[in-house]
């Protein structure tokens, strides 16, 4: 009853665990305890910041500059064709924000779920402890992120305009299209949009995300270390009861695809002429995918595995007690009936004890994050013309001579 107790109070203090201080996703998120539907948790926000992002350079296109039949690079018919410029505005920025609002709930939500199940154990004072001095180290990481992103964003636009000022050519951010002359520039009030307000706040986002993202693994390694995890072998999820852990995960990665996506169509459109532009994100795409789903997932299953490895080894030591009592009693008349019940008993329990899974995701989530991940460096090696004919030269050599 004490232990029940404990779990409940426990479930109380991390259930409203506020991650969000420091931030305005503390008034724009739904509340840690809070119980909103899809339509308002993901649908919504999701739409509305498509439309004020991605919308607002297709009113301004309109409201400000006619369409020109004979300059298909002029806005707003640009727009249309811009692949990077739509999956940021329509796919990264939309998916930031919605992860960003629904992290304040989920992260408290998986923790809920772990104490309510049993499989995660957190005496009182220590959920005190946690909350108080995670709930001030998320205010701190809230606060660098931000601002680290609102500079490094202002320092983008700066350089971003520079380059705008000495180009020349077709270029969308450019009043009628194009530039025949270095100097004679007319930026468009949607390319200014752009520039000074569009990829600063994504910027902001992206570095709020990264920061939150750091958060999250020290906080569960913080957690591993001063809770108990016991997962469960039947619970229905396939994970033990962790894969609320499992999930954050994976969401975290569907962002990060969304941003390799970005990268990717960024330099198809640009027929891959201008690595200066795309390498540097290829370098950071690449590197940060495994940091954000191992970083969470290793602390977790190490601590998964040691509770498995104690539990086969609490059986082995009585299977082997049981078995040095019976050798030593064991007379003509063989093994008794109770001695051979005893046996059995210890042996369903070492299966049980050998089914406790020792990550927080199964088969399915494991193949939806391994796609998530591989999806944009396999699409860069197929587009690439020396993979291609290597990929048909290996092939030709099954066919017909």
């Amino acid at each position: 009853m004490k232990n029940a107790e404990f779990s409940q109070d426990s479930l109380a203090i991390l259930g409203a665990m506020e991650t969000c201080s420091g931030s305005p996703l503390r008034w724009l998120g739904p509340a840690p305890s809070s119980n909103v539907g899809i339509l308002r948790a993901y649908v919504a926000p999701y739409v509305l910041t498509a439309l004020a992002y991605y919308g607002s350079l297709l009113l301004l296109a309109y409201l400000f500059l006619p369409y020109s039949p004979g300059c298909p690079d002029a806005m707003p018919m640009a727009l249309f064709t811009d692949y990077g410029l739509i999956v940021l505005g329509l796919i990264i920025v939309p998916s930031l924000v919605t992860f960003l609002l629904q992290e304040r709930k989920i992260i408290p939500a998986a923790l809920t779920s772990l104490i309510r199940t049993g499989s995660l154990r957190c005496n009182l004072d220590t959920a005190r402890d946690l909350r108080v001095v995670w709930e001030r180290r998320y205010r701190k990481f809230n606060v660098i992120g931000q601002t680290a992103g609102m500079v490094f964003g202002i320092l983008v636009a700066i350089i971003w305009w520079e380059m705008l000022l000495k180009a020349v050519g077709p270029n969308w951010h450019f009043a009628h299209g194009a530039v025949s002359e270095p100097g004679k520039h007319h930026i468009s009030v949607g390319g200014w949009v752009n520039i000074y307000v569009h990829i600063p706040v994504f910027l902001y986002l992206l570095s709020l995300f990264f920061f939150r993202t750091v958060t999250i693994i020290y906080f569960v390694r913080e957690l591993v270390r001063r809770c108990e995890f016991m997962p469960l072998p039947f619970h229905p999820d396939g994970c033990g009861g962790m894969k609320p852990i499992g999930t954050i995960v994976l969401r975290i990665q569907y962002v990060v695809l969304s941003c390799g996506l970005c990268i990717f169509l960024m330099a198809v459109q640009g027929n891959f002429r201008h690595p200066e532009i795309w390498v540097p994100y290829l370098v950071f795409y690449l590197p940060l995918g495994p940091l954000c789903f191992l970083g969470p997932l290793l602390p977790l299953h190490r601590a998964m595995r040691k509770f498995k490895e104690g539990q086969l080894d609490l059986v082995y030591a009585r299977l082997r007690s049981e078995q040095e009592r019976i050798m030593s009693s064991l007379g003509e008349k063989g093994v008794a009936k109770e001695d051979q019940e005893s046996i059995d008993r210890l042996k369903e329990m070492l299966a049980t004890a050998a089914r406790v899974p020792t990550w927080p995701m199964n088969i399915p989530a494991w193949l939806k994050l391994a796609g998530a991940y591989l999806a944009i460096p396999i699409a860069w090696l197929l587009q690439n013309e020396k993979v291609g004919q290597a990929i048909c030269g290996f092939f030709s050599r099954f066919g017909t001579s």
